[in-house]
């Protein structure tokens, strides 16, 4: 018989000391399991805030940017471009198209990509489709121009898609491209003097999320507002008109393209639970026919915020539930609004 006390003996109670029961194992899984709930949520909320600063870092370089082409040539770019193609009389000048963010390639650093445009023809040829010479330049994705929030995906094939938005005001006239009251609208040509209503006060650029390709026929009920628009035939737009649209993403789904970009206004406050309402005017003379009349919030993949850049270079995050007249207030250049900008 061995002696309790020998080393076998011994070596066997030290063997039975060192293992770990199932309760014990099973503590430790629920430890760790608690560890991983605590931790997993403020590593999400980590990289949401680093996302979050990058995006700003974006709108901050396209303020910057912006403030470098206005002292340069002494003033805002156009929010998009309008004019005849020479030997097409008939030809509507809305599809010459090319946006401020083509206009701003330069000014960030990105003087490469913009040799790859031909911005002295139109963006959209006879055909209505993009020149041969100019695709390859169009289909660029920059980084620069999209929210790390957001998909970060090609909205359509061909085009480098686009998170940020140029203000064209408060989306007066049925949302008219014409002589708006914001920044940037067709053939706009905004100097620091018509800023009455001081560069602080007045929204620059703000965002917009990626889209959805175009589809039609179903009920409002079933599509996703913040990312699809409603197209109504005919513009000025009016409420009754396009809350009665079936037709979604007419032609291309929202932020498809920062060659031709996007504008947007505050008829709606950020992130609204409405649709986005675009329309065209389908008659008319060639330096008006296909206008693009819109309605489009400003929003944003960011919880409870939106970001803006405003004309004086500065950035903010603006709660998205902020008041619809300190909203509508920012973005005008020159409406003598009296309301603080949060």
């Amino acid at each position: 018989m061995t002696d309790a006390k020998s080393p076998a003996a011994r070596r066997r109670i030290f063997v039975r000391a060192r293992a770990f029961t199932l309760v014990e194992l099973l503590v430790v899984i629920a430890i760790i399991g608690v560890l991983v709930a605590l931790i997993l949520p403020a590593l999400q909320i980590s990289r949401e805030a680093a996302r979050r600063t990058q995006c700003l870092n974006n709108l901050k370089q396209l303020g910057v940017a912006l403030h470098v082409e206005a002292n340069t040539t002494g003033h805002f770019p156009a929010g998009k471009m309008a004019k005849a193609t020479p030997g097409f009389p008939t030809h509507p000048h809305s599809f010459f198209g090319w946006s401020v963010f083509a206009k701003l390639l330069p000014r960030l650093e990105k003087t490469n990509q913009y040799r790859q445009l031909n911005v002295e023809l139109p963006l959209y040829g006879p055909a209505l489709t993009v020149l041969p010479e100019n695709k390859p330049g169009v289909a660029q994705v920059i980084s620069e121009y999209l929210c790390p929030s957001d998909r970060a995906t090609v909205v359509s094939p061909g085009f480098g898609p686009l998170n940020y938005v140029a203000c064209s005001g408060s989306g007066k006239a049925g949302g008219s491209p014409f002589d708006a009251d914001g920044l940037f609208y067709l053939n706009s040509a905004v100097t620091w003097a018509k800023i009455k209503d001081g560069a602080s006060n007045t929204a620059a650029f703000s965002e917009s999320l990626l889209g959805d390709p175009n589809f039609t026929g179903k009920p409002q009920n079933t599509v996703d507002p913040q990312r699809n628009y409603v197209f109504a035939f005919g513009a000025p737009l009016n409420d009754t008109g396009c809350s009665n649209s079936v037709i979604y993403n007419f032609t291309e789904g929202r932020g498809y393209t920062w060659a031709g970009g996007s504008g947007y206004d505050h008829y709606l406050v950020p992130n609204s639970p409405r649709f986005d309402c675009h329309g065209n005017m389908m008659i008319g003379a060639m330096d008006v026919r296909y206008a693009g009349y819109s309605w489009r919030a400003a929003r944003s993949a960011h919880a409870g915020q939106v970001n803006v850049a405003l004309a004086d270079g500065s950035v903010r995050s603006m709660n998205a539930h902020v008041e619809a007249k300190v909203w509508l207030a920012l973005s005008t250049r020159n409406g003598g609004e009296t309301t603080a900008t949060p």
